[in-house]
């Protein structure tokens, strides 16, 4: 809503690990109007369980290249309950999908000069 009037400007987002919704991938579930998934679909690269919080490093999963093989800055990492993370069952390998609940949109000012 923020840059609703800019049009045709590269831009990157942040969204923080905590805004990030987890969930199981289910092939042809929850897709948008294209069929593509909603959110990005990520490899459970690890997990860290620290008190009340899992820490996961997921890996977008690239229809033209294997999770294990992706670039090292597209890593994503995500916090969501250490309890929903074993009510979950997750463990390293597994398919999932990452929706981001809240995003802050930067301009890339760089691209205007």
């Amino acid at each position: 809503p923020e840059h609703a009037d800019t049009q045709d400007t590269k831009a990157f987002a942040y969204v923080r690990p905590h805004d990030l919704d987890v969930q199981r991938y289910v092939p042809g579930a929850g897709l948008d109007a294209g069929g593509r998934p909603r959110g990005i679909v990520a490899q459970l690269s690890r997990a860290i369980v620290v008190g009340p919080i899992a820490r996961l490093e997921l890996i977008p999963v690239d229809d033209h290249k294997p999770a294990d093989n992706a670039n090292p800055e597209s890593l994503i990492e995500a916090q969501i309950p250490a309890q929903q993370y074993r009510d979950m069952g997750l463990t390293e390998g597994d398919t999932l999908v990452v929706t981001p609940r809240r995003a802050r949109v930067f301009l890339d000012q760089a691209a205007g000069i």
